[in-house]
């Protein structure tokens, strides 16, 4: 991640191209795009949306228009401030996790209106390692640490978090973790010995992890010359039908497909894929799970791909994206892309025609609080 404050990720910025979409000037009210579209959820499936500034001090706060536009909706201050590792959301909470000393999860209300009124900070043993999840059933949260802990919580009422028993659970050191959509495994990359490999555990009604058989899994992929959220390491993400886990490797820069057994073992599909990308980073599916969006740190590339049946992937376009890296995409219930560009900072909006992307009028995106910042996670709410 490109932040400025102690980040213990190894990624450095290679330089950052001038956007070339038609987007909005950074002024002291934020930003707001012009024309402004009126809000709404005909196409986007969403009413706000809400990005954590890494390396800043604040959560922008947008509504989104039925286009899938975003329209400035002020900020809300997070802390710890300058350490934003994650953000995630379940139902009206919105889960933010950062700091350096102590690192915390706080959890924000979400206002009718778009606003934040936060709740509760709960300090965690260790700093978050790029990424916070949220269980399917809205009952537990999930973090991967920088010192190879699994963090996992209870949800209480009023935003509040107790440890799941068994937790923090020490796997060693990790590079990224995902959820399966269909709440059964959680998933982490682990660097070992052999190369990164992934765990996998099934997690119980009650939130408890255990090993699954055979865990680790090989990817039989290169060792990784850095830890964590770095265009050296590898990222993962599961499809909406938790069928196949995505394994974006950027040392070789390509994607691996596993398929999903039913107890969570790890089996691989075809051969890899070219990422058509030099640095392949984040990536994203549609909700329907038939594509597969990939982001780059370095370059301004953002590519598609079918998912076949059998998980195997087929490029359809390679799209220029308006600023690097692509740290974290999102996409709407609609179908509609977001990209979380991290440096120096904007939201691109995309429109997809089965997978063929142009840009919602307005996109890129950009606030004054998200310039040089590094805008670093976008959650969507409806």
């Amino acid at each position: 991640m490109l932040v400025a404050c102690g980040g213990s990720s190894t990624s450095t910025s290679t330089g950052t191209p001038a956007p070339t979409g038609t987007g909005t000037t950074p002024t002291s009210g934020g930003g707001t795009p012009s024309p402004t579209p009126s809000p709404g959820t005909t196409t986007s499936g969403v009413s706000h949306a809400f990005v954590l500034n890494g390396s800043g001090t604040t959560i922008t706060q947008f509504n989104v228009a039925g286009n899938g536009a975003l329209i400035a909706n002020g900020s809300t201050p997070y802390v710890p401030e300058r350490y934003g590792t994650g953000m995630t959301r379940t139902g009206n909470v919105l889960w933010v996790a950062s700091g350096l000393g102590p690192a915390q999860i706080t959890s924000y209300q979400i206002g009718s209106d778009g606003k934040l009124t936060m709740l509760v900070s709960t300090t965690t043993p260790q700093t978050g390692h790029y990424g916070l999840y949220a269980h399917p059933s809205e009952n537990f949260l999930y973090e991967s640490t920088n010192f190879g802990l699994i963090l996992g919580y209870r949800i209480g009422s009023g935003g509040s978090l107790t440890p799941i028993d068994g937790t923090p659970l020490n796997v060693g050191p990790t590079e990224t973790m995902e959820l399966s959509p269909d709440g059964k495994f959680l998933f982490v990359v682990l660097l070992t010995a052999n190369g990164p490999m992934i765990g996998a555990y099934q997690i119980s009604s009650s939130g408890t992890l255990s090993q699954v058989s055979g865990s680790p899994f090989p990817t039989n992929a290169a060792q990784a010359s850095g830890i964590g959220k770095s265009f050296q390491s590898m990222h993962i993400i599961v499809d909406p039908g938790s069928h196949f886990l995505f394994a974006c490797d950027g040392q070789d820069q390509t994607v691996r497909t596993f398929a999903i057994g039913s107890s969570g073992s790890l089996s691989p599909v075809g051969t890899p894929v070219s990422t058509a990308t030099s640095t392949p980073y984040s990536m994203a599916t549609d909700p329907a799970g038939k594509i597969l969006y990939v982001g780059s740190f370095a370059g301004t590339d953002l590519t598609s791909f079918s998912i076949a049946g059998n998980g195997q992937l087929a490029q359809i376009a390679k799209t220029q994206n308006v600023m690097t890296p692509a740290y974290w995409m999102t996409v709407s219930p609609g179908g509609i892309l977001y990209v979380a560009n991290n440096d120096p900072g904007s939201i691109s909006v995309w429109n997809s025609n089965a997978g063929v992307l142009t840009q919602v009028s307005g996109s890129p995106f950009i606030t004054s609080d998200m310039t040089g910042n590094n805008p670093s996670y976008i959650v969507l709410s409806p």
